[in-house]
C-alpha cells in the first residue's frame, strides 16, 4: 500500500510540473530588483542562467515557455550586434512558440529594432526595470 501511495504521489507531481509553465531567465548584467521571487509566484518552473550561452544550454535541456533576457548591444560580437541573436536563431529552429521578453537600455532601442524581426518578441521593457511592469508582461503569458 506504502509503495501504491508513493507511486501516485510521484506520478501527481510529475504531472503538476508538467502543468507549471517554464521560465528561463539569462542574466547577464542584472543592474535590476531580483525577479526570482516573482516567477516563483506566478507558479513558473525557473531556471537561470549567468549568460547566454548557458541560457543557450538551458533552452535546449527544457525547451522554456518564456525567456527573459536583456539585450547587450555589442558590436565586437563578430557579424551579431547583440547577444540575442544566437538565441533568436535557437528558438526559431527548436520552439518558435516561446515568449521572449527583453530588458533593454532605452538608448540601445534603436539596435534592437534592427534584430527584432528575426523572432518574434512578446515584449520590451526599457530599464529602470520595475517589477510590476514585469508582473503585468508575465500574467499575459502564463
Amino acid at each position: 500500500m506504502a509503495s501504491l501511495l508513493k507511486l501516485i504521489f510521484l506520478n501527481l507531481e510529475k504531472a503538476t510540473m508538467s502543468d507549471n509553465k517554464q521560465l528561463l531567465a539569462i542574466i547577464e548584467h542584472g543592474g535590476y530588483p531580483n525577479l526570482l521571487p516573482l516567477y516563483q509566484e506566478l507558479g513558473l518552473t525557473t531556471y537561470t542562467a549567468p549568460s547566454m550561452r548557458k541560457g543557450l544550454s538551458l533552452c535546449k535541456k527544457h525547451k522554456p515557455d518564456i525567456v527573459v533576457a536583456e539585450f547587450i548591444y555589442a558590436p565586437t560580437y563578430g557579424s551579431y550586434i547583440c547577444n540575442l541573436e544566437s538565441l533568436f536563431a535557437f528558438l526559431q529552429r527548436s520552439k518558435p512558440d516561446t515568449q521572449l521578453i527583453v530588458f533593454i537600455e532605452k538608448e540601445h532601442l534603436h539596435h534592437l529594432e534592427k534584430v527584432a524581426d528575426r523572432f518574434p518578441i512578446a515584449a520590451v521593457l526599457t530599464h529602470p526595470i520595475q517589477r510590476h511592469e514585469v508582473e503585468a508582461k508575465l500574467r499575459l503569458h502564463v
